[in-house]
């Protein structure tokens, strides 16, 4: 699953056009650009401007997005982490064929509603935000793929989330929630939920509706019970319930149900 590693540059193609790290050597297949001025998005674009694909703008102070960058409308992946000034235009949905975007660690108190206009994004990550809430809007991301929420302040998950239904990740580790929507009955694509560290005591019984669940990580939460029909799920593989509230005996309920499953206490 793509985790938002890039390289530190600009994919044209086969090649990855660096804009930091001078003195870097080049790897093969890679082409460097001195960094200042001579590296900004307007010269990429006027030099690329049909090739250009990936953008990486990590850690450069911007405070929105240049019109540079806006009018790079083959731009299939963009890199924005750890700008933490950073307001998104508007603007942003000309991006007709985005298909990732990073916004870690940008100081992020409202989720970008400019987002939700960018119907053709597979892979978002907002970690380590300050975000408390998702609009519900966010149910208009219909090829998202993967979604990480890690390390923000959210209490609970929009019903829109359960429109989701071509998402295979969803990780919302290391925030306040306190319950899940009924909702994410529809997440029936989903391959790999991860809830760890939050202040959930239930779990609706809906989430037994997630017939392609491998991974199910609830460790960290303050869990006295789980769905009265667990065994729905066949297809999950691992099930981490570490430190919760658990009482032997749902425990054991829980592995009569899921025989096929590995329990991780």
């Amino acid at each position: 699953m793509n985790r938002f590693h890039g390289s530190h540059g600009v994919v044209m193609g086969g090649c990855v056009l660096l804009l930091v790290g001078c003195g870097t050597p080049a790897k093969r297949g890679e082409m460097t650009m001195p960094p200042g001025p001579a590296a900004t998005p307007a010269v990429v674009k006027a030099r690329y401007p049909e090739t250009l694909k990936s953008l990486n703008l990590r850690h450069k102070n911007l405070n929105t997005l240049p019109e540079s960058a806006i009018e790079l409308s083959q731009l299939t992946d963009l890199y924005l982490d750890g700008n933490v000034s950073l307001v998104l235009p508007g603007s942003l949905i000309q991006f007709k064929n985005l298909k990732t975007l990073s916004l870690d660690a940008c100081a992020l108190e409202h989720f970008p509603e400019a987002i939700c206009g960018l119907t053709t994004l597979e892979s978002l990550s907002l970690i380590d935000n300050r975000l408390s809430a998702l609009p519900e809007t966010i149910g208009a991301l219909e090829n998202l793929t993967v979604l990480v929420l890690n390390g923000n302040k959210l209490e609970s998950l929009p019903d829109g989330v359960g429109r989701l239904s071509k998402l295979g990740l969803l990780e919302v580790d290391g925030n306040l929630l306190r319950e899940l929507p009924a909702s994410v009955a529809g997440l029936t694509s989903l391959r790999s939920l991860s809830l760890e560290g939050n202040r959930l005591s239930t779990l609706p019984d809906a989430l037994v509706s997630m017939s392609s669940l491998e991974r199910l990580n609830l460790k960290g939460n303050r869990i006295t019970k789980l769905p009265a029909e667990m065994g729905r799920l066949t297809a999950l593989k691992v099930l981490t319930l570490t430190g919760n509230l658990l009482p032997a005996s749902e425990i054991k309920r829980v592995r009569k149900a899921l025989p096929q499953t590995l329990v991780v206490l």
